[in-house]
């Protein structure tokens, strides 16, 4: 069955180019908090429509599960954009790779799943892949903050991982499509209150950030969609997040080849982040290699 390792890579793909565009819309003028708030708001009018397109009857019982799980999604964004704001980007991108070992545990504790000894190794592998790939460049600024950097940083990955994990245990179950728009419904009604903290109002924009912003909502609906399916379908967490984890190399290779058509310069940085990426990418590819050989060796 392949969707289980495609599906993961092409949300990765895809997530990377938004990414580009996404941060492109900031530069433009959207602002960070203005920009959180359009792709929350673009993910709930998209998701919507599927509550009156999949009928499933909605079990009462299990409502606590998509609110928890919409929760957790706001708080994730929250504790992220908190730790990018307020200390360094080379502490705390590199730890907000880290969610694929939070889910691996969460998976054994929370849903009681057995994982192989090469699914926590390709987690491992996995995270410092990330970790290599998020390095920013190594400047002489001392850093600043960096114990509230970490605590945020993890707070945001462990809140990710368990959105990820109500989702492969109850997602399926609930009716993966109306999970989803209940979640939304909650992420967005919590974004209502980032509104006191925007530099100005939404209709103020630049109109040449609207584009971007919206075109990378879009695609970071259609990605999320994707990863999220596959999550609730088959129940792998853990194995879809290392997967998923490809998003690192598939930025290094946009960032290189197309970056500068998305008004991203970063390959001038030089050598010495290229040498450390491809490391990055390199422990990225034997991690995906450990979860798909455990699996065909297994059939």
């Amino acid at each position: 069955m392949w969707q289980p390792y495609v599906n993961p890579l092409l949300a990765a793909f895809l997530f990377a180019g938004a990414s580009l565009a996404l941060k492109r819309g900031i530069m433009e003028g959207g602002g960070a908090t203005r920009s959180v708030f359009v792709t929350n708001t673009v993910f709930l009018l998209a998701l919507l429509p599927l509550w009156w397109l999949f009928r499933t009857p909605v079990d009462t019982s299990l409502l606590w599960v998509p609110l928890a799980a919409g929760l957790a999604a706001f708080s994730g964004s929250v504790f992220q954009f908190t730790a990018l704001k307020s200390g360094d980007v080379s502490v705390a991108t590199p730890l907000l790779g880290g969610k694929v070992i939070f889910v691996a545990l969460f998976s054994t504790l929370i849903l009681g799943n057995v994982l192989p000894l090469s699914w926590w190794l390709g987690a491992v592998l996995a995270g410092l892949g990330v970790f290599f790939l998020g390095r920013a460049p190594v400047d002489d600024r001392p850093h600043t903050r960096v114990g509230l950097t970490i605590l945020l940083s993890l707070a945001s990955v462990s809140s990710f991982a368990l959105m990820d994990i109500f989702i492969a245990g109850w997602g399926r179950t609930f009716g993966f499509q109306r999970f989803v728009v209940i979640q939304q419904i909650v992420v967005f009604t919590c974004s209502l209150g980032l509104i006191p903290f925007f530099k100005g109002p939404l209709l103020k924009m630049p109109a040449k950030c609207w584009p971007w912003l919206l075109g990378a909502s879009l695609v970071i609906v259609i990605q999320f969609y994707i990863l999220n399916w596959t999550i609730s379908q088959f129940g792998n967490p853990t194995a879809a997040n290392i997967l998923y984890s490809s998003r690192g190399l598939w930025s290094v290779v946009l960032v290189w080849s197309v970056g500068p058509l998305f008004g991203n310069f970063e390959r001038g940085h030089g050598w010495r982040v290229l040498w450390r990426r491809a490391l990055g990418a390199g422990l990225l590819f034997a991690a995906i290699s450990l979860v798909v050989l455990e699996d065909a060796f297994t059939l």
